[in-house]
């Protein structure tokens, strides 16, 4: 089955689609080079920076795993409250 990533209400199969966030270094000259217009749209408002690079996983392991399962958290407390993805 393919899954369609950050796809909208326009989506021929909503079933398909999955949630999209970022989780970014504040820091990093890869995001600043291509820029957040497309990921604000896809990730609709789930976006974290920490302080870091592109490489801030390796760099702060700890702060990184805890932003992992608070993205997750909120994505689990996004779904159970709502029926649909779809606001």
């Amino acid at each position: 089955m393919d899954v369609q990533v950050g796809c909208g209400p326009e989506a021929l199969n909503q079933r398909d689609c999955a949630a999209v966030g970022l989780l970014g270094g504040l820091h990093s000259r890869e995001i600043n080079q291509v820029g957040m217009a497309l990921t604000e749209r896809l990730t609709r408002g789930r976006i974290s920076m920490l302080d870091g690079s592109h490489l801030f996983p390796m760099e702060k392991p700890v702060a990184t795993a805890a932003a992992i399962e608070a993205a997750l958290l909120n994505l689990d407390l996004q779904f159970s409250t709502t029926q649909s993805y779809w606001p």
